[in-house]
């Protein structure tokens, strides 16, 4: 049997879920014809009361820094996709991902992710 899963004019590629702990880095390789991407996620405190991310790019590696998500007990992320990439067909790649945060001071987190390709 094989799924489909589609959320708007999106489909889903690939999703997942992992449990952050002491705001550890979060990497993901992603492989194509051309060669890897290599996505990394980081968690920066930095005491202000406005949530927000930044996405940075050098060569193959994009890296997402999501700062000031340190309410515990509270949700937040990426809900509307992202661009992140182009794959070797000329679609783009999409992405998002959900933060839910337990206890900040400690950095326990579940970070729900997924990727994306706009039919």
């Amino acid at each position: 049997m094989e799924f489909k899963e589609k959320i708007s004019e999106y489909t889903i590629i690939h999703h997942g879920e992992i449990i952050v702990y002491n705001d550890q880095e979060i990497q993901i390789e992603l492989t194509d014809t051309s060669g890897p991407l290599i996505l990394k996620i980081h968690f920066l405190n930095s005491g202000g009361r406005v949530s927000s991310f930044t996405s940075e790019v050098n060569e193959n590696v994009q890296i997402l820094t999501f700062k000031n998500f340190e309410r515990n007990e509270s949700l937040g992320g990426l809900f509307e996709p992202v661009e992140i990439a182009k794959m070797d067909d000329g679609s783009s790649l999409y992405f998002n991902c959900a933060i839910y945060t337990e206890n900040a001071k400690d950095g326990d987190r579940l970070f729900k992710y997924s990727f994306l390709k706009r039919e």
